[in-house]
């Protein structure tokens, strides 16, 4: 299961090919392994939404949740790492 995520908080060092051009944005995408008991409530992304990784109790996983005040998805990973990192201008600087 992968997740794309857009932030305006940029990296404290940058990648070398992204030095020299003008971003405001960054995109990264998080892919989990190892998925199980996933819930899911709703089926549109909403713009406010609250992500929260957390070790949880059964050692080895993760607790992944993505809420907003009327849909949300929660599931328990084995693993997790950054797939892709892009940066690029959104509207203006």
């Amino acid at each position: 299961m992968a997740f794309a995520f857009e932030t305006s908080q940029l990296p404290a060092h940058p990648k070398a090919e992204w030095r020299g051009s003008a971003y405001n944005t960054l995109r990264f995408w998080i892919e989990f392994t190892g998925v199980s008991g996933l819930r899911v409530a709703g089926i549109l992304a909403e713009a406010k939404r609250t992500v929260r990784i957390s070790d949880g109790g059964t050692p080895g996983r993760l607790d992944v949740s993505v809420t907003s005040g009327t849909r949300s998805i929660a599931f328990s990973a084995s693993a997790s790492q950054v797939t892709h990192t892009r940066v690029y201008l959104a509207g203006s600087l």
